[in-house]
Formats: C-alpha cells, structure tokens, sequence
C-alpha cells in the first residue's frame, strides 16, 4: 500500500469519526409530544390505536398481494390482454 493510500483512509477515518460523532448518538424528541396523547379520552386512544393497527395490518397484506403479483397497486392502470 502505497503513502497516497494510507493518507486516504487516514483522512477517510477522521472525517467518518468527526461526521458520526457530530450527530446525536440518542434518539430525540420534541418536548412534549406525549401530552397530547395523555390528553385524549381512553376511548380516543383505543380508536387511534385499533385504526393504526389495522391501517398497517391492511398496508402489510397489500404490498405481500402486489409483491407476488395477486394485485396491482391501486393508482396503477394495467390492462391485461390475452395472448
């Protein structure tokens, strides 16, 4: 390995070590976020939930039909000709 390649990835590592310890190393929020949820009647929060839920459920089971071919995404025009 020649000098030019050694200053490289010296200066590769530096620049990966001082970018990456810039960055937070927790995940953060916003203050507060939570209020708003504790604000909610237990009812409001059940429904929020079961509709998170299933919206996801829904989503999930979607993209598995488009992946294997059963279904075309739904903003998707396709026109099936027979041979």
């Amino acid at each position: 390995m020649n000098k030019f390649s050694r200053e490289l990835i010296k200066y590769a590592a530096i620049l990966t070590l001082i970018l990456g310890l810039s960055q937070p190393l927790v995940a953060e929020r916003v203050c507060c976020e939570g209020d708003l949820w504790l604000k909610w009647t237990e009812d409001h929060r059940e429904v929020y939930a079961f509709g998170y839920t299933l919206g996801y459920s829904k989503s999930f089971a979607d993209a598995c039909a488009i992946a294997s071919g059963e279904a075309y995404p739904p903003n998707l025009q396709v026109r099936r000709t027979i041979p």
